[in-house]
């Protein structure tokens, strides 16, 4: 090693150490690593990329172009629930697990109207940051749940198979908890 590569060596260093601090790497590093729904499926990659929704549009500065899935987005926190629903739906959030827009659509919904009931008064930077990890974790489970069914299937099924497999799973579902809730309403009858 060269006396020039190992001073260009140190300012990297100092450099990154610099950067480090500047931007808490350390915290950084805690918060995907402690993170409880870290296991889910693909989930410090869509927490990566909820992150790079951005609250405003940044000053004099131009945000760069990242590999194919990772994309910075601006979403104000006192945007519409359309321009959520535009921002969100549209994000790369789990997007090689090629979710149904439809579903994508009806958790994103659940989501804004629950912060909608509480906050009538608006969303301010907190409440989004709220919308938008809620909506990542909701997608996280179905992504899970979706994962699981599938595993649970009988091996070639064709898709007409699969969807009655499904319809009589969910039925089960349903039948199970309509006699569990008789049952608790027999025992508080007198």
């Amino acid at each position: 090693m060269t006396m020039s590569n190992l001073h260009h060596s140190s300012d990297s260093y100092l450099i990154n150490e610099k950067l480090d601090a500047i931007y808490n790497v350390h915290y950084f590093k805690k918060m995907f690593l402690d993170d409880p729904y870290r296991v889910l499926i693909d989930f410090p990659k869509n927490k990566f990329r909820s992150m790079m929704i951005l609250s405003d549009t940044p000053k004099d500065v131009t945000l760069p172009t990242l590999d194919e899935g990772f994309q910075f987005l601006v979403l104000l926190s006192d945007s519409t629930d359309d321009e959520y629903r535009r921002v969100l739906l549209n994000s790369p959030l789990y997007k090689e697990h090629e979710i149904k827009y439809d579903v994508k659509l009806k958790i994103l919904n659940k989501v804004l109207d629950k912060q909608r009931h509480k906050h009538p008064e608006g969303f301010n930077q907190d409440i989004k940051y709220k919308i938008v990890r809620t909506y990542l974790v909701k997608l996280a489970f179905h992504i899970q749940v979706i994962r699981i069914y599938k595993t649970t299937l009988p091996p070639n099924l064709t898709p007409e198979e699969e969807n009655e497999f499904y319809d009589n799973v969910k039925n089960s579902v349903r039948v199970r908890i309509e006699r569990e809730s008789i049952k608790l309403a027999n025992r508080s009858t007198p």
